[in-house]
């Protein structure tokens, strides 16, 4: 199965500037027809905050740093604990070891890492489209760009210089040259190639091809040195010999896992993406924020934010000054991870939730700290109140003794993990003298099971995951999730009692539920179960502006035993199916609950409301187009095979009442590829368009709708190694 957020992703737990994939399509009520705009934008240069006076990049299952006299690649293929990975280095033998590579063609975007103490931060790192080593040996010049995608390499050549002194080494990789001409390097992680050179000279405004080769001048099992043979030219002219760096064709991502795993919109329809991607800065897995251009072809800018331990950003949203709100978990402490003025700015053991607020650019902390107690906490969702109260849900399996209490809505802590639902201060105090003195309340909801979902696969073992937020025009919190505890403790330890609901009766394995926690904290105003006799699980959470709550998630709870009504579909369909909701202002009924799903496994792990009242879903789904319901797009066939599944998104109608499943929606269809796809979060802006993000280990020539990312619009259209997060934008047009 695959999950949205999971413990296993911060345990064990995946955008260097450019590892996100970016792309877009258009949906329309009847059908989906790709934006074919051949737009791709370069790869980013950005200088290495670990090895000054060198840069990285990232490619296809590759990073790469550029220092002086060499290249190192990273390399990954496959995903998970079945990744392989393999370092080779690019050696220019006799070459000036003083010449350093240097940044051209400015980009808009900035890098910013924050890492630990304030002066130890890294803020608006300048990105490049090339960078260029200057006399690397005398006379010849080495430029390196990452246009349309592709990182190539020119070597220019002044009038009278000899291309034999060119001479370049591989290291970690047994060489072979083809007939063809191309270099084949084998590693550990496979086969890449340099595709043979192309030498030029510009003579009376035309380029004149000159004939060139590579030649072998040593090999050995690992070692591979190769230089250049060049034909009959004009020695009173400039020569460029031109062939393509190996390794980098491709999405833009690193040598390893980069999960997406939350998106907001703001209201000029930039995107904002987090997640988790490991950084050279510490070598380890850190969260990141990335703010993607309205128009797509270009991100502002890319923070990292993290400690020598391991960080995820498992929500994001953003305020009406273009601040950024992230959350999620870290096992750093607070002498390696950046806190600044609060709520608390002391780890507090094992695992902690955490929240940090950025400034408009990206390149301030205005707010970080930690959440938690002497167990493991984690942050799952984020949402913006009344007066810019920050809302927080997640998991926890700290006590009352620990963990920080204040108000409500439980103050006693009910079991092995119980889902914990915080308000904090739109400003914390640094000077506090406690924790609680900057939240407006804290407190659990569960009972004396578990209250969290704990589930396996083949991609994902043993990870707990759980619900989500979404907060009222009063203040009012409605809370998702799953539990294992029945009526006589839940939601509060001890049962219902004089707390309302549609379900207030356990309906065996686990259920889904939702609560809603009145403005201040100090109760709930309802709290019901959403399931049947086997398993379900509750993920997204959005309310209306009545007051309506949605949810999606999974069951294999059937028809005879889960509350169907309305729709959008009435009948189980196999295995585990997704499931959306609506439950009614007052939590006493359900205006509508219907499974979406085919035959596999399929998994509602997100949602968002649309202005037209429709509810957009999304997921994760082995189902294909045979048994799934497809109607428009963005891609009617299923791309999956063996254990890879695909994302879905679906819009389901406000009223799905029609007999016909494919009636009650707006649009329905899959994204992926060859590999495995999921979709973890969406948001809607207020045209109705819809941005979907989760990670892909499909190839940039399958994604994302089974013919490649070629020629949509992308800032980053390269798969990196294992998975790579992806952001996707679609049109919706009436």
């Amino acid at each position: 199965m695959r999950t949205r957020h999971t413990f296993a992703a911060i345990c064990g737990l995946g955008l260097l500037a450019g590892g996100l994939t970016g792309c877009a399509t258009r949906t329309r009520s009847a059908h989906s027809d790709r934006v074919q705009l051949p737009v791709r934008l370069p790869l980013y240069f950005t200088p290495n905050p670990a090895a000054p006076h060198s840069f990285s990049v990232n490619g296809a299952g590759a990073s790469a740093v550029f220092a002086a006299g060499a290249v190192r690649f990273d390399l990954a293929n496959g995903t998970g604990e079945a990744t392989r990975s393999a370092s080779v280095a690019l050696d220019f033998i006799g070459a000036s070891r003083h010449v350093t590579p240097e940044g051209s063609g400015r980009t808009d975007a900035t890098v910013n890492y924050f890492m630990g103490a304030p002066e130890r931060w890294r803020t608006n790192l300048p990105t490049f489209e090339a960078v260029t080593y200057r006399e690397l040996w005398p006379g010849i010049d080495l430029a390196v760009n990452g246009s349309q995608g592709q990182l190539k390499y020119a070597f220019t050549l002044a009038p009278g210089t000899d291309a034999t002194t060119i001479r370049m080494a591989y290291s970690g990789a047994r060489g072979r040259l083809t007939p063809e001409g191309a270099v084949i390097l084998q590693t550990p992680v496979g086969p890449i190639s340099d595709p043979p050179p192309v030498a030029y000279q510009e003579r009376d405004g035309r380029l004149r091809p000159v004939e060139a080769r590579f030649a072998v001048i040593a090999s050995s099992d690992d070692r591979f040195t190769v230089g250049f043979r060049v034909g009959e030219y004009d020695r009173s002219l400039p020569l460029v010999i031109d062939p393509a760096l190996p390794v980098f064709a491709g999405f833009m991502g690193g040598a390893g896992d980069e999960r997406g795993l939350g998106v907001a919109v703001d209201a000029s329809g930039a995107a904002y993406v987090t997640g988790q991607s490991p950084t050279p800065f510490t070598q380890s897995p850190d969260a990141f924020v990335a703010k993607v251009a309205p128009d797509g072809r270009r991100l502002e800018y890319v923070s990292f934010i993290g400690g020598t331990s391991v960080e995820a950003g498992f929500d994001v949203v953003v305020d009406a000054f273009g601040q950024a709100y992230v959350t999620g978990g870290t096992t750093s402490d607070e002498t390696t991870f950046p806190v600044a003025a609060g709520p608390d700015l002391t780890f507090n053991g094992r695992v902690d939730a955490f929240v940090v607020k950025l400034g408009a650019s990206g390149s301030t902390v205005l707010y970080s700290g930690y959440l938690g107690g002497a167990q493991i906490d984690f942050a799952e969702g984020i949402a913006l109140g009344p007066g810019g109260v920050i809302f927080l849900t997640g998991l926890t399996q700290s006590t009352e003794k620990s963990f920080p209490v204040k108000i409500g809505p439980d103050l006693t802590f009910n079991g092995h993990y119980d889902a914990f639902v915080a308000a904090l201060k739109p400003a914390a105090d640094p000077f506090a003298l406690t924790v609680q003195d900057n939240l407006v309340y804290a407190g659990y909801i569960g009972g004396r099971g578990d209250d969290a979902g704990v589930i396996g696969g083949p991609r994902t073992q043993g990870t707990i995951t759980g619900g989500h937020i979404a907060i009222g025009s009063d203040g009012s919190a409605y809370i998702s999730g799953i539990t294992a505890s029945d009526q006589r403790s839940f939601p509060d330890g001890d049962g219902f009692g004089a707390v309302v609901g549609f379900d207030r009766t356990f309906n065996g394995g686990t259920d889904a539920f939702v609560v809603k926690v009145l403005p201040g904290g100090a109760a709930l105003d309802y709290a019901t179960y959403l399931g049947g006799a086997g398993d379900d699980q509750g993920f997204g959470m959005a309310v209306d502006t009545a007051g309506a709550a949605y949810l999606a998630g999974n069951t294999n709870s059937d028809e005879r035993t889960f509350p169907v009504r309305v729709g959008p579909d009435l009948t189980f369909n196999g295995e585990t199916d997704a499931f959306v909701a609506k439950l009614a202002p007052g939590g006493m009924a359900l205006e509508y609950a219907g499974y979406l799903g085919g035959a596999a496994l399929d998994q509602g792990l997100g949602v968002a409301l649309a202005p037209s009242g429709s509810l957009i879903v999304v997921g994760h789904t082995h189902s294909s187009e045979a048994t799934f319901p497809v109607v428009g797009g963005p891609d009617p066939s299923f791309n999956g095979a063996g254990e890879n599944g695909d994302a879905f998104v679906t819009s389901v109608k406000a009223v799905p009442s029609s007999a016909t499943v494919v009636d009650n929606l707006d649009f329905s269809g899959f994204i992926g590829g060859s590999g495995e796809d999921g979709a973890f979060w969406v948001a809607v802006d207020g045209a109705g368009d819809v941005y979907v993000v989760g990670d892909t280990a499909s190839t940039p020539f399958t994604f994302p709708d089974g013919d490649g990312i070629f020629g949509l619009t992308s800032f980053g259209s390269d798969a990196g190694g294992g998975f790579d997060a992806f952001l996707m934008k679609l049109v919706v047009t009436p």
